[in-house]
């Protein structure tokens, strides 16, 4: 715990999800744990504090994520804050180059829960993971959207750890999902409207139209998913990177399938 505060007090990262986006991307679990493992050095911090009140049973403030090292072994740790204050839960997954997330996750899980009752308590931290993992690749990714939380507020960084004061003016937050949610809103807003209309239309042509005619899917989201994808020459002439993207959700059965671009936000010291 203390090695994850050190590590976050020098760059005293905070991300913010709009509630709906947090929920979103948790709907992505159990489908996107075949990422390489690499995916996570596009991480923008070492360490980053998640406002995460929906994780598990409004049980939880939030999380630290934080790359740490272990008797030779590359960690991305995980320091969940209970709501009370008190009480933390840590987890671990091991960052072993070529592997998957779902099995540097599940291999060190399995260590960590020993005990006689393995098999519930794996379903738990599995559960759990996946969805701070969900998290944390947002933010990895090359298309998020995210905006300062105080763009007007000068953020004062340290140029030395010798220097660092530990003062709230010191911390940058960031909002991460509000563009994406806003045109959600809108959408449902507009859709809402014409679905009424419609609604009186078809009142009028039923008595004209065979049930085969009057089929009708109702619109509904397609989960969200990542795509990622290698740059830079196999020659190893350069270095490689893992690049990580985005797919956003899409409307099926209603106006502009397309309506939920995502927002490019660059993220500089």
């Amino acid at each position: 715990m203390l090695s994850v505060l050190a590590s976050w007090r020098i760059s005293k990262q905070v991300y913010h999800f709009e509630p709906e986006m947090e929920e979103l991307l948790y709907s992505q679990v159990s489908e996107e744990l075949l990422l390489p493992v690499e995916v996570l050095k596009n991480m923008p911090y070492s360490c980053i504090y998640f406002e995460s009140p929906n994780l598990y049973e409004n049980q939880f403030h939030g999380f630290f994520a934080c790359f740490d090292i272990i008797e030779d072994m590359e960690l991305l740790k995980f320091v969940i804050l209970h709501n009370d204050g008190e009480a933390v839960d840590i987890h671990s997954i091991e960052l072993k180059s070529g592997q998957t997330l779902k099995e540097c996750m599940t291999t060190l899980l399995k260590i960590q829960y020993s005990s006689q009752d393995v098999d519930k308590e794996l379903d738990y931290g599995l559960i759990v993971v996946e969805k701070m993992l969900q998290l944390v690749l947002y933010v990895c990714a090359e298309n998020a959207d995210i905006q300062n939380a105080d763009p007007g507020r000068n953020t004062a960084k340290p140029k030395a750890i010798r220097n660092i004061k530990d003062k709230y003016r010191e911390i940058s937050r960031w909002d991460v999902g509000n563009n994406v949610i806003k045109r959600i809103r809108n959408h449902k807003k507009a859709h809402n409207t014409t679905a009424s209309a419609e609604t009186d239309k078809e009142e009028n042509n039923d008595q004209t139209t065979s049930p085969i005619e009057r089929h009708y899917v109702t619109p509904h989201v397609r989960r969200g998913h990542w795509q990622s994808y290698w740059v830079g020459k196999k020659d190893g002439s350069e270095e490689r990177r893992l690049v990580l993207r985005w797919k956003h959700f899409i409307y099926v059965n209603a106006d502009g399938p397309d309506a939920l671009p995502v927002t490019i936000n660059c993220i500089q010291e």
